[in-house]
């Protein structure tokens, strides 16, 4: 019966607001609770909080008001809900298989990010805070739900990937940018020194970490050209581009690190259980997890043949053998290049070619060079192969000769100044 109603008229209504409440309720319970309904049957906590998440998911008010906390206190005894607890069921949580309904939940989330509407921009802008905000302080347990080494991004795809999605539109609010200058409101202030945080869990799934990485230098190239319009003027974009640079290539690394952490953990474990029955004659495969089910002659010997097994097991350089090293783990999205100081510079000068009025940059002495006998612009790769080489030469020319445009030095000194550790909150 819950589908079969009219969305349009449950929008903003107690009853959507109720089943997303006891959806989130409900998976707080844990994925295996088998909760039993008033007829007496028995069901599995996430397929039915899954459905109630589906049939409620798309009532954008409902949705804004579970994660941000608004007009839900009447629904607990104690008079105060707790947005961030109900938050944390549902995206601290495997959902085995059932993330259909907490990803339209994230999607409806952010779903009108830039819309024209005040009131509905600002809540989309909060809603999406409320989840950030979560993901940014609680990345160790995302990236390792229930205490194991799986990730969100491996247990809750679909989840996952709505995160990237929906909190794409907000990298600039994530790092401080002036609320409104790229069509957002509502998204409140994040711990700068957490933004790499929410790279790093959305990085653990591959689809979603190349989807919310371009976005973000979609952002940076988005600011690099606005700093060119502006004339050179709005300095202040260099340290907000250079915090998403500095944010996605530190969540890159501390998503991988931690896999890598993870496979290294798993490997002395099994080498501890080997130290622990190697001398113990018979010994049982089943106590070794890569050696367990094995009936085929294997390595040289058979594995029922325990005697056999035992004497090799004691063979110096048996167990190096066995296990080898920690495989070889990279980064679920490529990031090389993406920070390079020539394609900033590149965008910039688009940036200044926008403008109404622009000066004729291809008569300036400086940036001529750079424009074709139209007055057009030369695309990037056309500059990078001035020099007939590799593009090393004329790339470093090209740097030197776009430092000395209006308020490009001071650009790129913000650009580094986003790149420091920051040690404290910057609000916004």
């Amino acid at each position: 019966m819950l589908g079969d109603g009219n969305p349009a008229l449950a929008q903003g209504s107690d009853l959507d607001r109720g089943l997303l409440k006891q959806a989130s309720e409900i998976a707080g319970l844990g994925q295996g609770t088998i909760v039993v309904s008033s007829d007496g049957s028995s069901h599995s906590a996430n397929p039915i909080a899954d459905k109630l998440l589906t049939a409620a998911g798309g009532d954008r008010l409902a949705v804004h008001d579970l994660l941000y906390g608004t007009n839900l206190d009447c629904t607990v005894t104690e008079g105060h809900y707790d947005a961030q607890s109900h938050v944390a069921n549902l995206l601290n949580h495997s959902w085995n298989g059932h993330d259909d309904g907490i990803a339209k939940v994230i999607e409806t989330a952010g779903h009108d990010a830039t819309s024209a509407d005040p009131t509905v921009n600002r809540q989309s802008g909060e809603a999406s805070w409320a989840l950030a905000n979560y993901v940014s302080t609680h990345s160790n347990e995302l990236l390792h739900l229930g205490g194991t080494d799986h990730s969100i991004g491996m247990l809750d795809p679909k989840m996952t990937k709505a995160l990237g999605s929906t909190l794409g539109a907000y990298i600039p609010d994530m790092v401080a940018a002036d609320e409104g200058s790229f069509g957002t409101h509502g998204f409140g202030a994040i711990d700068q020194s957490h933004v790499k945080d929410i790279f790093a869990v959305i990085d653990s799934n591959k689809d979603a970490a190349r989807d919310f990485n371009r976005a973000a230098y979609a952002s940076i190239t988005q600011m690099n050209q606005q700093f060119g319009s502006s004339g050179g003027s709005e300095n202040s974009l260099g340290e907000f581009a250079g915090r998403i640079d500095a944010a996605a290539q530190a969540g890159a690394k501390l998503e991988v690190a931690g896999r890598i952490s993870d496979a290294a953990a798993r490997l002395n474990e099994e080498k501890a259980i080997f130290d622990s029955v190697k001398d113990v004659i018979p010994f049982g495969a089943k106590h070794l997890p890569r050696l367990a089910g094995l009936t085929e002659k294997w390595a040289g010997f058979t594995v029922s043949d325990f005697s056999e097994l035992g004497s090799k097991m004691a063979t110096p350089g048996f167990k190096d053998w066995l296990f080898g090293s920690t495989p070889d783990i990279g980064p679920n999205v490529d990031l090389k290049g993406e920070d390079s100081q020539a394609k900033r510079l590149y965008n910039i000068l688009k940036g200044m070619t926008l403008t109404p009025d622009h000066p004729n940059y291809s008569q300036n002495p400086t940036t001529g060079q750079y424009f074709d006998s139209k007055g057009e612009i030369l695309s990037f790769e056309a500059i990078k192969a001035l020099d007939g080489k590799n593009g090393d030469n004329s790339l470093a020319h090209f740097n030197q000769q776009m430092r000395k445009l209006p308020g490009v030095l001071e650009y790129e000194n913000g650009w580094r100044a986003g790149h420091d550790d920051p040690s404290e909150p910057k609000p916004k």
